[in-house]
């Protein structure tokens, strides 16, 4: 029985041009959460996989699917009427809509700052409006301008006002900046994505032995490539 691709529109099948490609064919998964996600990805209705259900390599991103849940070839993501490249207009526009999207956060977290530090400073003034001044000669205290009215014999030049300390609250001191946390943001992410980058580059997968017969007795112990391929199919 000749091996066909299940993916929708996918006219694959096991056949000589298909062998020169190196295109290899894969029966669903035993382990219930990787079958489920590839059923999931092919998006089949009403449809559940055989035993003479297969899914050729064109459609994971390395060939080959790896057993990694958080691995990008657990499942295949790879279909044809789903990867239509994009046109220039098409680029461009989205790239119009992310600078249009990044100016409004900026707007927004401008228009939030100001309206903060103007809450803060009618707070102080508020909470200082009240406080007293001192009197000196004879030592009374004056305990807000109103009442200053009531002593005729201190000069205005005689009354010194105590220092209220007032200090209006920015968010340039105590609240950290919008901006500055969408941009770690980012450089964490970039951060991750490169370890992650890392991790894959140093974990054993078939490509260390692919086509090289050697190095595929060195680290499994069979003859051949084609033996190993033969055998995990």
């Amino acid at each position: 029985m000749v091996r066909t691709c299940v993916a929708y529109k996918c006219n694959v099948k096991q056949d000589e041009q298909s062998k020169a490609k190196g295109i290899s064919f894969f029966r669903f998964p035993k382990n219930k959460r990787k079958r489920t996600a590839w059923i999931k990805a092919i998006n089949r209705v009403h449809w559940y996989p055989t035993e003479a259900s297969y899914v050729c390599s064109t459609h994971f991103k390395e060939g080959w699917h790896s057993d990694d849940p958080y691995d990008e070839n657990f499942a295949p993501t790879i279909f044809s009427y789903k990867s239509q490249p994009q046109t220039e207009g098409e680029q461009l526009r989205d790239e119009r809509r992310v600078r249009r999207n990044l100016e409004k956060e900026m707007i927004e977290a401008d228009e939030s700052r100001a309206r903060t530090e103007q809450r803060h400073k009618s707070f102080s003034i508020e909470s200082h409006s009240g406080y007293c001044a001192t009197a000196f000669g004879d030592h009374n205290v004056i305990t807000s301008t109103k009442e200053a009215r009531s002593y005729p014999d201190i000069q205005a030049e005689d009354i010194i006002m105590e220092d209220t300390n007032i200090k209006f609250q920015s968010d340039k001191e105590n609240q950290t900046d919008i901006c500055e946390i969408i941009q770690e943001n980012a450089s964490l992410r970039q951060k991750l994505k490169q370890r992650e980058d890392d991790l894959r580059k140093h974990k054993w997968d078939h490509r260390k032995i692919k086509d090289n017969d050697a190095a595929t007795k060195f680290y499994t112990g069979l003859p051949a490539f084609a033996l190993f391929l033969w055998l995990f199919k």
